[in-house]
C-alpha cells in the first residue's frame, strides 16, 4: 500500500485503470509508453509493464492455462543452470541474455571496439544468482552460462607468498588478453582512468616491436593483487603481480614500458640482489605515491612505493605467507569450493580496525577547528574499533568453470551483490586518481610508420575474466 501511495505522488498525471481478469482486480498506472500493473492473488503479489503478460501469468498460476512447453521448467538452459543453485535460497534470479545480445548486436553501429565486446557478450547465454543468510553470513552463488574463453589450466595461487597479516586484500586470476586490439582507436584525452592508460602501453610495446607472443613468453597468465594495511599507517599500500617465466624478455617488455612513459616522469632505475627496479618520485606529498616496477628471476610487480616492492621481492624469496598461517583465512577458504578460475578473500574485521585508527583522529580534529560537528555527532560515543570488528568475518569469493559456464561462490558479512557495489564506487574513485596522478602514462605512442614497420600481431588490450572477482 506505501509503494502503490509513492507511486501516484511520484506520478500525480499518469492515468489509472482498473482491469477486471476472472476473479482478479489489476491495477494499471499508465504514463505514456510505461505501464506499471499490479494485482494480488492469494500469498501472491505480482508487478508488470504489460497487462497482457500479466493477465497469463494469472492464468498460470491459478491453474487455468497449462502449457508445460513454454515454461522454464522445459527449458534445459534453465534446468542446468538451477542445478548449481543451492537448495534453498532468500532470492533467486534469472536471466535469458543470448537472444537480448542478438538484438542488441542488430541496433548498434559496430566498430572496432564495441564489435569485440559483443562477440564476448554474445557467448554470455544466461545468469543465475542466488542469495541465502547462513549462519549469520551471506551465501551467494552466480552461474554464467558461456563457453570457457581460453584454457590457461588450474590457478596456483602462487601470489600467496607475498601476502601477509595485515594483508587486508588477496586475489588471484588469470589476465585474459584478447587475440587481437586495434591501436588508435582510444583517445587517451577523452578515456578515463584506466581504461585510457591501456590502448597507451599497447602502443608503447607495440613500438617498440613487441607482440602479443613477446608478452605471453615474458609473463605467466596468473595476476595477484595484494593490499598491505600496516598498524599505524595512515593508507594501505596495493600491488600487483605476475609470475615471470623468461627473465631475459620480461626485462625487456619492462623496459619498454619505463621508456614509454618517461614522457610523464623520468623511471629512476636501480639494481638490488639481481633485482631491478623502476621508480618514479612521488606523486604528492599530500599523497606519497612513489611508482614503483621491480623485476626479479621469479616476479614481476607493480608497487606504489620502492619499499613496497622491496618488501614484497624478499617475501616471494622465502616462499611463506603468513596470510596462509591465519586462522581466519584458513577458515574462509573452507567455506567455498577449490577456485579454479579466481580466488578472493577480503579481511572486513582488518579493513575496519586500520580504517579507525586512521579516521578516527581525524574526525576528533575536525571537531575542534568545527565545533557545530559536536551538535549533530557526539563523537566520544562512536563504538570502538573492536566491538565493531567482532561483528565482521572474512569476505572470500571462488571462481571456477563447471561443465558449461563459470559458478562463482562467495560468503561473508556483505553479499556479493552489495560488495560489487562497494567496489564498482571505489573503482570510480581510483580512476579519478588515476587521471589526475598518472597522466602522461595513457598517453598513446605513435606505433613507427604505417607501412611495413608496424608489427604484424600489435600488443593486446588486456581484458578481465568473465566474472573477475575484485
Amino acid at each position: 500500500g506505501q509503494w502503490r501511495t509513492r507511486l501516484q505522488a511520484n506520478a500525480p498525471n499518469a492515468r489509472r485503470e482498473t482491469i477486471m481478469h476472472e476473479q482478479h482486480r489489476i491495477d494499471a498506472v499508465i504514463e505514456g509508453a510505461i505501464t506499471v500493473a499490479t494485482v494480488y492473488d492469494r500469498q501472491w503479489f505480482f508487478a508488470a509493464n504489460d497487462v497482457a503478460a500479466l493477465k497469463i501469468v494469472l492464468d498460470r498460476t491459478d491453474g487455468r492455462r497449462k502449457e508445460p512447453a513454454t515454461t522454464l521448467a522445459a527449458d534445459e538452459n534453465f534446468t542446468a543452470s538451477l542445478k548449481r543453485m543451492p537448495g534453498n535460497y532468500a532470492i533467486l534470479g534469472y536471466g535469458r541474455l543470448d537472444h537480448y545480445w542478438e538484438r542488441l548486436s542488430k541496433q548498434m553501429t559496430m566498430n572496432a571496439g564495441n564489435d569485440e565486446q559483443l562477440r564476448v557478450l554474445g557467448q554470455l547465454r544466461s545468469i543465475t544468482a542466488a542469495s541465502r543468510i547462513e549462519n549469520g553470513k551471506f551465501r551467494d552463488v552466480l552461474f554464467l552460462t558461456m563457453p570457457k574463453r581460453e584454457e590457461m589450466g588450474d590457478l596456483s595461487r602462487s601470489s600467496l607468498s607475498v601476502a601477509t597479516t595485515n594483508s587486508i586484500l588477496y586475489a588471484a586470476g588469470f589476465l585474459k588478453i584478447p587475440e587481437q586490439m586495434p591501436l588508435g582507436t582510444t583517445n587517451p584525452a577523452k578515456a578515463s582512468g584506466f581504461a585510457g592508460a591501456l590502448p597507451g602501453i599497447a602502443s608503447i610495446l607495440s613500438a617498440a616491436g613487441l607482440t602479443l607472443e613477446d608478452w605471453k613468453n615474458a609473463f605467466g597468465p596468473e595476476v595477484g593483487i595484494i593490499a598491505d594495511w600496516v598498524e599505524n599507517s595512515r593508507w594501505p599500500s596495493l600491488a600487483a603481480t605476475l609470475p615471470v617465466k623468461d627473465a631475459s624478455k620480461a626485462r625487456t617488455v619492462v623496459a619498454a614500458l619505463a621508456s614509454g612513459t618517461a614522457e610523464s616522469g623520468a623511471w629512476a632505475e636501480s639494481e638490488k640482489e639481481g633485482v631491478q627496479f623502476y621508480a618514479k618520485p612521488p606523486l604528492s606529498p599530500m599523497l606519497p605515491i612513489a611508482p614503483t616496477m621491480g623485476l626479479s628471476d621469479r616476479l614481476f610487480m607493480l608497487a606504489q612505493d620502492p619499499a613496497s616492492a622491496e618488501a614484497i621481492v624478499e617475501r616471494s624469496s622465502s616462499g611463506s605467507s603468513g596470510l596462509t598461517a591465519s586462522a581466519s583465512f584458513k577458515a574462509a577458504e573452507r567455506l567455498v569450493a577449490e577456485p579454479k578460475e579466481a580466488f578472493a578473500y577480503l579481511d572486513t574485521a582488518l579493513f575496519y580496525r586500520r580504517l579507525d585508527a586512521a579516521v578516527r583522529p581525524m574526525l576528533i580534529m575536525a571537531a575542534a577547528f568545527v565545533p557545530r560537528i559536536s551538535e549533530s555527532v557526539e563523537l566520544g560515543k562512536l563504538p570502538t574499533a573492536d566491538v565493531v570488528s567482532k561483528y565482521l568475518s572474512p569476505i572470500v569469493i571462488s571462481q571456477r568453470y563447471d561443465t558449461d559456464g563459470y559458478l562463482t561462490e562467495s560468503v561473508g558479512p556483505l553479499s556479493l551483490y552489495q560488495a560489487a557495489v562497494g567496489i564498482s564506487l571505489m573503482t570510480g574513485a581510483a580512476a579519478k586518481l588515476y587521471d589526475s596522478s598518472f597522466q602522461g602514462l595513457g598517453s598513446a605512442v605513435a606505433v613507427p610508420g604505417s607501412g611495413g614497420n608496424t608489427p604484424s600481431d600489435p600488443f593486446p588490450l588486456p581484458s578481465a575474466s568473465p566474472s573477475e572477482p575484485p
